[in-house]
């Protein structure tokens, strides 16, 4: 828990922002691809972040979700959306 809050490690942070920028990549580029370019920046930062809020919020209740359910609920909540045109299209 300490590790992601204002006081924790930041090359942790940091390198938990880039594994995510990783897994992320992939998918949003591949989905984003009917946005505005401008725009597409936006909705990638919103999606990175969101997920590091997910594992956060995850870590704070002491993993109490499994790790696969903690997955799905990410990509309900990223993916599906961003699938189903669900961002703004300038």
């Amino acid at each position: 828990k300490a590790l992601i809050s204002s006081h924790g490690d930041m090359s942790f942070v940091h390198r938990l922002i880039m594994m995510i920028r990783s897994e992320l990549a992939p998918f949003t580029a591949s989905l984003l691809t009917d946005v505005p370019t401008d725009y597409q920046s936006y909705i990638y930062e919103y999606c990175l972040f969101g997920t590091l809020g997910l594992i956060k919020k995850w870590m704070e209740r002491d993993f109490l979700e499994s790790p696969e359910t903690m997955a799905k609920l990410t990509h309900q909540l990223l993916i599906e959306n961003l699938n189903q045109g669900n961002v703004l299209h300038g």
